[in-house]
């Protein structure tokens, strides 16, 4: 992702896929209004980033961050790990992390039970020892997620690094 910080049209953009195709999503929106008409977007995207190109656009929707929690992660012979226990914003980079971290300590305990060394509580074990860790990772994601690009913007930033600029060269 990357944050685009100006004042006037603050932003947040990324790659979607290998094709060059990305997603713009304008931080600022609903101080803006809420709403943007599909003919106001290339503007918006060109005045946020700086490039003027010829955009084409794909879709235009609302994106919501949802912050959920699986009511429980195992059902009999079924269990959860992962994105399937848990969705936050992917402010933090924890969903990769956690998805691993779960199947780490499934994976050991079930291959205890499996190979005669662990309890029938073992596997019971998982959802009371990850839940905790899933709540916190979730409530620190959506803090994450409340700082917007808008939050860092700065008026005269770009003089400010202009003049620094001039300063090195002058002292090179």
């Amino acid at each position: 992702m990357y944050w685009q910080t100006n004042p006037t049209a603050p932003s947040v953009i990324g790659p979607m896929d290998s094709n060059d195709v990305w997603f713009f999503c304008a931080s600022a929106v609903c101080r803006l209004g809420c709403t943007y008409p599909m003919r106001k977007l290339r503007p918006l995207i060109r005045e946020s980033t700086g490039i003027d190109l010829q955009y084409e656009i794909l879709s235009c929707d609302e994106w919501i961050a949802s912050c959920l929690i699986a009511d429980c992660y195992r059902d009999r012979r079924i269990l959860l790990a992962g994105d399937a226990c848990h969705l936050h914003p992917p402010f933090g980079g924890y969903g990769m992390n956690l998805g691993v971290s779960d199947a780490v300590d499934l994976g050991w305990k079930l291959a205890a039970v499996l190979q005669g060394w662990g309890g029938a509580l073992l596997i019971d074990s998982y959802e009371a020892e990850r839940r905790p860790v899933h709540k916190e990772m979730i409530a620190e994601a959506q803090a994450n997620h409340a700082v917007l690009p808008n939050d860092f913007a700065e008026q005269g930033l770009e003089e400010k690094k202009q003049r620094r600029r001039v300063s090195a060269a002058q002292n090179w």
